[in-house]
Parts: C-alpha cells; structure tokens; sequence
C-alpha cells in the first residue's frame, strides 16, 4: 500500500480537496493523432482530430474513496480523444469528447469557447465528467472556468 494511502483516505473522508492538488501522477504513453480539415458553415477555418494513447506505464493507483483499490488507471478514462474546433473571425469554438477503456462509464467532455477582444484571448470552458484533474481523475468533476487562455487543450 502506498504510503500516502491513509492520508488520502482521511483528506477524501474529510472533503479536503486541496490534498489531492499534492498528489503526483504520471504516464509513459505514445499518442497517434489525425487532423482532418472540415467545412464548418460560416467558419473561417474548422478542424478535427482523433487522438490515440497507447500506455506503457501508468502511476495512477487510487488510494481513496469508492474506487480505493479498484486498479483503476488512465487508460480507463483517457484512450481516444475525439476534438472539433472552429474559428469564425475573433471567436472559436472546441468541443472535446475523452473515453477510455471502460466507455461510456468513464467518459468525459469539455467545451471551449474563445474570443480574441482586442487581442486578449477570453475563454470560457465547461467540463463535464473525470479527467478534470490529474490528481483525482477518477472523480466526476463537473465545472466552468473563464478567464485569459493561455494555451489550447
């Protein structure tokens, strides 16, 4: 057992969501992915994407909770990733739908829009599903986030 593991259980008895913001997670996977350019209406440019993970070591053991010893890895939520994006003048809109070994059980999706106002790049985002954080991927994570977009998903 992991030495964290009763912490864990105490932070998740306890609903302290910081702790899991401290827990460290990592993968060794190649991805494989496709663009494919489509014809959105009205859109200056659209694209889409499938993305392949293939893992070859994942540290995702879950410690706490329901799932606590379950074997649950990130290759349960995250395998394919299917994206849809387009561009019309100074707003995109992306919609991201992950699925993993277990399918429509741990599935999630994520919608974006941008809007570049004066060159700041605004963003509103809304996620629905695990895969919301890497710390506790596991867990349903339902949010809305806005704020400056520093980067794509």
């Amino acid at each position: 057992e992991p030495t964290d593991a009763p912490f864990a259980r105490h932070a998740y008895a306890g609903k302290q969501r910081e702790f899991f913001d401290t827990i460290s997670r990592g993968a060794d996977f190649v991805s494989v992915a496709l663009d494919k350019q489509w014809q959105a209406p009205g859109a200056d440019e659209a694209l889409l994407r499938a993305k392949l993970k293939l893992y070859w070591q994942q540290d995702a053991a879950v410690t706490w909770g329901p799932l606590n010893g379950a074997g649950r890895r990130f290759s349960d939520y995250d395998r394919v990733t299917l994206r849809a994006s387009a561009k019309w003048n100074k707003l995109t809109g992306e919609l991201q739908w992950r699925v993993g070994d277990k399918g429509l059980a741990t599935d999630s999706w994520t919608f974006g829009v941008q809007w570049d106002l004066f060159d700041l790049p605004l963003y509103l985002r809304l996620h629905h599903g695990p895969m919301n954080t890497l710390a506790n991927y596991t867990q349903r994570q339902d949010s809305i986030g806005f704020g400056l977009r520093l980067a794509r998903f």
